[in-house]
């Protein structure tokens, strides 16, 4: 049960496109979309203002960004560009990259196929991949271990607003913990689980550790634990306090009432 790793966590983009853009598109979760372009920066996306980034410029005209995703595509497919058309496109910024791309779906019907194009100001096709995840590591380093969503929670809340929140604990290193468990004379079926019981013990004394210390913050309230978990709610001050608790690994809002603590 433990915290689904974030890449991301996570973290999923709504694309928000007006006419004429991509529709059902996704991205990373610093996106936005407008007619013009598509915005990548995190929490100012989120909270609908930039004020961490100055907005891109993207260019005015889609043609000539058309003209080279057909190209592509024809070229890749061997197919004659007559039968290769873009079905929906946008430009997308990314504000903490300061960069604009251009996102196209290209509809091959020589074959059937639709595929994504992505491509740079400069009319270079790029890699989509590798520029979101340059953009969640912009994200990283700008907003360090809180999600997207709470950051967004956070710029909108006031100063006494209690948040909930679930804390996700540091892995336990199993290397180690199977280093402490005396193997000799244990079957391995034996030594297995003697290794689980050894990471379970390390994992509840970890996540008992990190809820005393935020027990003791001002305003924070510690709702409950589960496996490498801390729920609490907290108020703006106390989640940024939170972020240098020794073992604290990621702040993330939770619904309330929806949380079943195991014990």
């Amino acid at each position: 049960m433990t915290r689904p790793n974030a890449a991301v966590a996570g973290l999923l983009v709504v694309l928000v496109v007006s006419a004429g853009c991509l529709g059902a598109s996704g991205g990373p979760a610093s996106e936005r979309t407008s007619d013009a372009a598509t915005t990548a920066a995190g929490p100012t996306t989120d909270s609908g203002e930039s004020p961490a980034s100055a907005p891109v410029d993207c260019p005015d005209s889609r043609d000539r960004y058309r003209d080279i995703a057909v190209a592509h595509v024809a070229e890749e497919a061997g197919a004659d560009a007559a039968n290769v058309s873009v079905v929906n496109d946008a430009f997308v910024d990314y504000p903490l990259l300061g960069e604009c791309y251009y996102s196209a779906k290209v509809r091959n019907r020589e074959s059937g196929r639709t595929l994504g194009v992505f491509v740079a100001e400069n009319g270079t096709v790029a890699d989509r991949d590798a520029v979101e995840a340059r953009a969640d590591r912009a994200y990283e380093r700008k907003y360090g271990n809180v999600s997207r969503e709470l950051n967004r929670q956070l710029r909108s809340a006031g100063s006494d607003e209690e948040i909930p929140v679930t804390v996700s604990v540091a892995e336990i290193n199993r290397t180690a913990a199977g280093a402490a468990v005396d193997r000799e004379d244990l079957t391995d079926t034996e030594y297995k689980q003697a290794l689980q019981e050894e990471v379970e013990r390390r994992a509840e004394n970890r996540t008992a550790a990190v809820a005393a210390e935020l027990r003791a913050m001002a305003g924070v309230t510690v709702e409950g634990t589960g496996w490498l978990r801390v729920d609490v709610t907290a108020t703006p001050a106390a989640v940024e306090a939170m972020q240098s608790v020794d073992g604290v690994t990621w702040l993330d809002s939770r619904r309330e009432g929806t949380t079943t603590y195991l014990d």
